[in-house]
């Protein structure tokens, strides 16, 4: 008896399961939430809970916390219930992961003026020097390194642009996003969003409903409904509206229409690189994006809008972390789902 492989469809995604005699079912999971991979691991969600997988997709530490995060880009944290913080590390003796219980004061960032420590007070945060001295005072609830020199600090107020040397460079905004992108941030103030250069410098006021930066001076924007792709001094770069970007490899980035997927790809120079592409919410992974090209069938596309596979689908979905993908063939008007390594 052949395998039947079966979609169960649950709120937040789908798993497979595969039946064989004599009734023995193996489950391939789908993940709820995926965080980048650094040094090897990801952090994962399954059934609410966090774990650890490597890049085969293998538990490394199974999904028990409630909680991961990758502060400072630097290594990832789990927080079990109880809300004990750890951190996950290599054993330098088998070399397997594991959890070691983690101290906020151990955090320490490498800067181009030198290490800077984070310490507690109270329950708030300051930054230290190698030497101990005080480089900023402990009156935030967080301190986030967002790279080049760079710090946010948070409270009750808002977020502020600090540099490694302690020098306030912004006021507090109600938001400054974590990310350093073709050397701007983005930030909030009143509902609106605008733009900063790394020294604080405000490129554009905050005016915008949604902004994200795509490029080297351009950003899609919109007052409401859909996006528009702009310079930052606001010059009208193409007619073309968008609802959704998805960010691909080389500082090319996907915008798709809201109505039946229509999408087109731009590089970071806002520079139309190709176009008559469908594509669904799927996401780029191992380089290949699930996509429609010319209305000709479903296959996977790199980040220049090229089929990567010799093949067309009724409809495919992106890899997992497992480095599989499901695809439907149609077969006397019936969509059979198979499995794709």
């Amino acid at each position: 008896m052949n395998n039947v492989l079966i979609a169960i469809y649950f709120m937040f995604g789908c798993s497979f399961l595969s039946c064989s005699k004599p009734q023995i079912f193996q489950i391939s999971p789908q993940f709820e939430a995926v965080l980048p991979f650094k040094n090897g691991i990801a952090a994962v969600s399954q059934n609410g809970l966090w774990g650890i997988i490597n890049t085969e997709g293998k538990w490394v530490i199974t999904p028990q916390y409630k909680q991961a995060t990758l502060p400072n880009d630097a290594v990832y944290l789990l927080t079990n219930q109880a809300n004990e913080t750890f951190q996950v590390v290599k054993s330098a003796l088998s070399g397997e992961w594991q959890t070691l219980p983690f101290e906020e004061k151990n955090i320490i960032t490498n800067t181009s003026l030198g290490s800077r420590t984070l310490f507690k007070e109270g329950n708030k945060y300051g930054l230290i020097d190698e030497k101990n001295k005080l480089i900023l005072e402990a009156v935030y609830d967080t301190i986030t390194y967002i790279g080049e020199d760079l710090f946010i600090a948070h409270n009750n107020n808002g977020d502020q642009l600090i540099h490694a040397s302690g020098k306030k460079l912004t006021p507090i905004y109600a938001e400054i996003s974590p990310e350093i992108k073709f050397d701007r941030i983005r930030f909030r103030q009143n509902e609106q969003y605008g733009i900063l250069s790394k020294d604080g410098t405000v490129i554009l006021k905050p005016s915008w409903w949604l902004l994200e930066i795509v490029g080297r001076n351009i950003i899609a924007c919109t007052e409401g409904g859909d996006y528009t792709l702009h310079t930052d001094q606001l010059k009208q770069l193409s007619d073309f509206k968008f609802s959704y970007i998805t960010f691909l490899e080389n500082g090319n980035w996907l915008a798709r229409a809201r109505e039946e997927g229509i999408c087109k790809i731009f590089d970071a120079d806002g520079k139309l690189i190709a176009e008559d592409i469908t594509a669904s919410d799927g996401k780029m992974m191992f380089g290949m994006l699930p996509a429609k090209i010319n209305k000709t069938g479903w296959t996977y596309i790199d980040s220049w809008g090229k089929q990567t596979l010799p093949k067309n689908f009724g409809f495919c979905r992106n890899f997992l972390a497992q480095r599989k993908s499901y695809f439907y063939k149609t077969k006397r008007n019936k969509p059979k789902q198979q499995r794709l390594n």
